[in-house]
C-alpha cells in the first residue's frame, strides 16, 4: 500500500504534551494517529475519549500484568505492533 504524508498544525506545547504520552505508552505520533485513523474509519465515528480511555487503561493493565524481567517499553511496542 503506498503511503503519503499528511501535514497539519498544531499548538507546540499540545504537540510536546503528546510526543511525551505517546513515549510513555511506547509509540510515537505517526502510530498513534493511524491508530485513531484506523479506528475512525473502521467505526466511520469521532471516537476521541474511547480511544484515549482505552489507551490508558490497556497501559495501566499491561503494567500489572507484565512479568518483572520484561521491560514495559519493549512489551508496549510489540503490542502496538498489532494496530
Amino acid at each position: 500500500m503506498a503511503m503519503v504524508t499528511v501535514n497539519f498544525r498544531m499548538d507546540e506545547e499540545l504537540k510536546k504534551a503528546m510526543e511525551k504520552v505517546c513515549e510513555e505508552l511506547g509509540m510515537n505520533m505517526t502510530t498513534a494517529f493511524m491508530i485513531y485513523a484506523k479506528k475512525m474509519t473502521r467505526e466511520h465515528r469521532i471516537a476521541v475519549l474511547n480511544w484515549l480511555c482505552l489507551m490508558m487503561n490497556l497501559k495501566k493493565a499491561l503494567i500489572v500484568l507484565l512479568p518483572e524481567n520484561v521491560s514495559q517499553q519493549k512489551s508496549l511496542k510489540l503490542i502496538w505492533k498489532g494496530f
